[in-house]
């Protein structure tokens, strides 16, 4: 059968999922159309993998319309029938087995029936599982919202006073806390976009933070926020980035899984960003860097909640830092144990695009070369327009290995393509651009000069304030043929 949106979604259901799913759609209350829950019985017998070349839409009808000639519209209707029952089975599932989802329901709707003593019960049973939330976002939206029920359900004036007072700061703290995560994205997106964004009031925010810090020394996360984002904007500021790491690391056991990679993505964006700004200093920032994706890998935080998958781009990022550091040993076991989790990728093509960085570490060129020449990369990242990333990668190997060979013509023609690529791509910004586009001309220049024994045109002074891709390497092989040491 051809991808259809209803299998895509039950390859994702467990065992457990998919048998509820059948009560799902066998209820009348969630679906008055017997020949969908004919369609999804005769589905499932062939989960999880629901294979194309054994589950056919003709060979569905025939279950549900055994006498009938097949009709293509109302199949489509069907199966468009049982992919909205599916949607609505994932929403409900989740709002079922959330009592905290399903009490902000019951409360304002046992109020508006009058029935106040459900209301008021449902009121404490939700405070009490309120006291056990992490204090994030969704612990003050339910405070707020909580406070906000006892307000309608109460005459005390003084308990409505203390009411309006948790309210108030409710509202402060989710406010600050949004607030900062709101700046701290747009201070990660600068990274990849042309967008710059004025932060003169989160520096205000940041200071009446500062000022009343043992006020909100029990709300961690909102603390942690805090740290980030005046570390992100005190970038040359060491002592304090160093501070803020050490405040996460202590409290990762407060934190649910996406506070916990929120705040890795800031780790991740201000060594970038440090890197940019001091390209003397990027050998410390690329050390960090690793070490933060390893962290992040240990703590199974590079992929989906509750998963030891892991999502591609954070693969490629260690792939890329390890070899920038000649980690061989870590990037060996790294693929070994790993490359398998990948999520939403050709696998052979991500081990031979992993390989591939393996073994111009190696020294092993060719190898490298014929690894590079393997790699499908429609369907090593989708959307294949995403790709773009690792055929960047794989366009500065292939331009090393010809180097390092000595294939000085393959070279010169790699690097005009490469060229073409960089001023063509329209997802990567300028500044990468312009680190790509300067690593492509001093290895021409550098190529030009060995072919015409020629001293190399520029100093070591000069070439040291560039801020330039692959650096690490330029800088070993202009030494080798300029006979000076860049430090």
């Amino acid at each position: 059968m051809e991808k259809s949106t209803a299998t895509e979604i039950l390859k994702t259901f467990s065992k457990e999922e998919l048998s509820r799913f059948k009560d799902f759609t066998a209820s009348p209350y969630h679906n008055k159309n017997s020949n969908v829950t004919k369609l999804c019985s005769a589905l499932l017998k062939h989960a999880p993998a629901f294979p194309h070349e054994k589950v056919t839409r003709e060979e569905l009808w025939k279950k549900i319309f055994p006498a009938k000639k097949y009709n293509y519209g109302i199949m489509k209707n069907l199966m468009h029938g049982l992919s909205n029952l599916a949607r609505s089975f994932i929403a409900f599932e989740k709002f079922a087995n959330n009592e905290l989802y399903y009490n902000r329901f019951l409360i304002p709707a046992a109020r508006e029936k009058n029935l106040l003593n459900m209301h008021m019960k449902t009121l404490r049973r939700q405070n009490k599982l309120i006291e056990k939330m992490i204090k994030d976002e969704f612990y003050y939206e339910e405070v707020i919202a909580t406070a906000r029920e006892h307000l309608t359900a109460n005459i005390d004036n003084t308990y409505i006073d203390e009411t309006k007072i948790t309210m108030q700061d409710g509202d402060l703290k989710l406010f600050l806390l949004k607030y900062f995560i709101g700046s701290l994205s747009l201070l990660t997106e600068e990274q990849r976009t042309n967008i710059k964004h004025d932060f003169e009031f989160t520096k205000n925010l940041l200071n009446y933070f500062e000022g009343d810090l043992p006020k909100f020394r029990e709300d961690v996360i909102l603390t942690v926020y805090f740290y980030l984002m005046k570390s992100s904007l005190e970038l040359n500021n060491e002592s304090l980035y160093n501070e803020t790491r050490r405040l996460v690391e202590n409290n990762l056991h407060v934190m649910n899984h996406m506070t916990k990679r929120n705040c890795y993505a800031v780790f991740i964006a201000l060594c970038n960003r440090k890197i940019y700004l001091y390209p003397d200093k990027t050998n410390e920032y690329q050390n960090e860097l690793l070490k933060i994706h390893l962290e992040m890998l240990e703590k199974s935080l590079l992929g989906p909640e509750n998963s030891v998958n892991i999502h591609i781009e954070m693969f490629r990022n260690i792939v890329v830092m390890c070899n920038f550091g000649k980690e061989t040993d870590i990037l060996n076991g790294v693929i070994e144990k790993y490359a398998a989790l990948v999520l939403n990728t050709d696998h052979e093509s991500l081990k031979n695009y992993s390989y591939a960085f393996l073994n111009i570490m190696k020294g092993n060129f060719e190898k490298c070369l014929e690894l590079c020449s393997k790699i499908n990369f429609l369907k090593l990242y989708q959307p294949a327009k995403g790709s773009f990333w690792f055929k960047n990668d794989i366009k500065q190997l292939e331009i090393m290995c010809y180097f390092e060979l000595g294939h000085f013509e393959e070279l010169l023609g790699a690097a005009d393509s490469y060229r073409h690529f960089i001023v063509n791509c329209k997802q990567m910004n300028d500044i990468m651009k312009t680190r790509n586009l300067k690593f492509n001309h001093y290895t021409v220049k550098l190529t030009q000069s060995k072919m015409d024994g020629n001293p190399f045109p520029i100093t070591s002074e000069n070439f040291e304030k560039e801020n330039v891709a692959g650096k690490s390497w330029l800088k070993s092989k202009i030494t080798e043929h300029a006979g000076f040491a860049l430090s």
